[in-house]
């Protein structure tokens, strides 16, 4: 059924700017509804592209996400830590509100020091996103914090425990909660 309706959305994407905000709040209830949200924003984006464009970026919130740590010598898991990075800074962008780091600037910071303070000031950026993979016998654990670059303080911190049994599940999951609760608290 959520094949059916992306299809049609796909052919009807420029008469769906005004509903875009409502259909996503919709969209994230249900059970495929991370991809439905994903596809609504960039719908959204579409259609309000030049006043995304015309808004400095300089007068949105920036947020840079960090290389998630994977906390475990297993390299499959290192996959999903930059996988859940890269994810997670794609679904902070599709959306205009925010001004996101890439992740080629990002991922200069992977598997070194990270002082917020130190990376808001280099990327010139007001929040830092910081997490980190970490299994647990047949589960995961995913913790991610959302950091005010300008005092190191903790604006929002989250955990996900999982079972590890379908990783690119938990990743769907996790990353539209991550996404939504970060957006949310910068947004205050």
């Amino acid at each position: 059924m959520i094949e059916t309706l992306l299809q049609w959305l796909e052919a009807n994407e420029t008469m769906l700017s005004g509903v875009a905000a409502v259909l996503a709040i919709a969209g994230a209830m249900t059970a495929g509804g991370y991809r439905l949200v994903q596809f609504m924003r960039r719908g959204e984006n579409a259609a309000a592209s030049a006043s995304a464009l015309a808004e400095p970026s300089s007068t949105k919130p920036s947020v840079a996400v960090l290389p998630f740590l994977n906390l475990s010598d297993d390299t499959e898991k290192e996959y999903f830590a930059d996988g859940m990075t890269e994810d997670i800074i794609t679904g902070l962008a599709i959306g205009r509100h925010l001004a996101v780091k890439s992740r080629s600037t990002t991922f200069g910071y992977k598997n070194q020091g990270r002082d917020a303070r130190e990376i808001g000031k280099t990327l010139n950026v007001k929040y830092v996103v910081d997490g980190s993979v970490r299994p647990v016998g047949a589960r995961v654990r995913i913790t991610v914090q959302l950091v005010e670059a300008a005092s190191g303080d903790q604006v929002w911190a989250e955990k996900y425990d999982q079972p590890s049994s379908d990783l690119f599940e938990i990743q769907d999951d996790v990353i539209a909660n991550i996404t939504t609760a970060v957006g949310a608290n910068i947004s205050r």
